[in-house]
């Protein structure tokens, strides 16, 4: 049978390759594309097939497996490699190409694994059909393969992360239509109901920022964040690195005290409200007011978060923190898998929050 080179399908791709080889004529062209290989991190072979024999190099020899020596393959156990989840989707990628549909493929699959205890290995692969019988008829053809696998685990990892912020996404617009819904019921004043939920939605804000800057550094969603960090998150404003100037904000806890990712927002919502609440009418409405954090840990994932104020002002309010912000506080702790309770004492606001700092 006699074999032509389909002009419409790879002549113009075999002269793009000659133009593109023109300017290193001086260069062998074989040592050209074995160092490309060697680059991209892939081995080359090709097909027959008619008598379905595949040829490879060394590295396509030791990615699948196979002799070196024993050459040539046969293309039943090329598929053979590939796991039963895969191989009809593989095998219909190839025929479309064979076919002539298509003259090139790219397919990434799963190796087969004789142990289930075996990690995934995912491989690559891309070819192209370079020889047609002139009824049509696909001859040969060439390609490369390549591990996939750090890859695709790399893709699995976005892809988990992406899912898990699309939830927290959700999870946040949720928590605004509730804190809407809550402050309609709890608080007769339009002012101090903007001035909350504007703060909650900074805190929200803030916490997604946290979160996902942690996930974006060591990808992964549910990358544990340091309770400390947190906090001076949410207390950045009153917080101060200036030698001359006397500390606001006093903070105890341990830098290595983790939280899970979607416990920060409450956190932070809890801090938001009486942070605010110390603005308007606590140590923070004052020159010398302060506050002090202490954040100490307990048995089964709990942790306990002190906050107390001292303040020389008799304005601090007896009602301030009832209603929607009493409300808001409880809610969050729930979410936290706590409880929260409150004293207001001659010197300000002590509070104690419970919360459970696992997943």
């Amino acid at each position: 049978m006699s074999s032509i080179i389909k002009s419409d399908i790879t002549a113009a791709p075999v002269t793009r390759m000659r133009d593109r080889l023109d300017p290193f004529d001086n260069f062998n062209a074989s040592t050209r594309a074995l160092l490309a290989l060697d680059a991209g991190r892939m081995g080359c072979w090709s097909v027959n097939l008619v008598t379905e024999q595949v040829l490879g190099d060394r590295f396509i020899a030791n990615l699948l497996g196979l002799d070196y020596d024993a050459q040539p393959w046969s293309l039943a156990d090329g598929f053979d490699l590939i796991d039963p989840i895969d191989l009809d989707r593989v095998q219909a990628i190839v025929a479309k190409a064979i076919s002539g549909e298509t003259p090139t493929y790219d397919v990434e699959y799963r190796r087969r694994r004789t142990d289930p205890s075996m990690p995934v290995q995912w491989l690559g692969a891309r070819a192209q059909i370079t020889e047609w019988a002139e009824d049509g008829t696909a001859l040969r053809a060439v390609g490369v393969s390549w591990d996939a696998t750090e890859q695709k685990v790399g893709e699995e990892k976005l892809a988990v992360m992406a899912a898990e912020m699309d939830h927290r996404v959700k999870n946040a617009f949720a928590v605004i239509r509730a804190l809407i819904n809550l402050g309609d019921r709890t608080t007769d004043s339009k002012d101090e109901f903007a001035t909350t939920l504007r703060s909650q939605v900074e805190a929200m804000a803030m916490a997604h920022a946290v979160s996902a800057r942690m996930a974006r550094t060591t990808a992964d969603a549910d990358s544990l964040l340091g309770i400390h960090d947190i906090i001076v998150s949410s207390l950045k404003p009153w917080l101060t690195d200036k030698q001359d100037a006397p500390a606001r904000v006093h903070i105890d806890c341990d830098p290595a005290l983790m939280i899970h990712p979607r416990k920060v927002s409450p956190l932070a919502m809890v801090l938001y409200e009486i942070s605010t609440n110390a603005t308007k009418y606590g140590p923070l409405s004052t020159p010398v007011g302060e506050i002090h954090i202490v954040v100490t840990p307990m048995a089964n994932d709990m942790v306990r978060l002190q906050w107390s104020e001292t303040s020389d002002t008799q304005d601090a309010q007896p009602e301030a923190q009832s209603g929607f912000g009493t409300v808001l506080l409880e809610n969050c702790a729930i979410n936290l898998g706590g409880s929260v309770t409150k004293e207001m004492k001659p010197q300000g606001l002590h509070l104690e929050l419970l919360m459970n700092v696992a997943g």
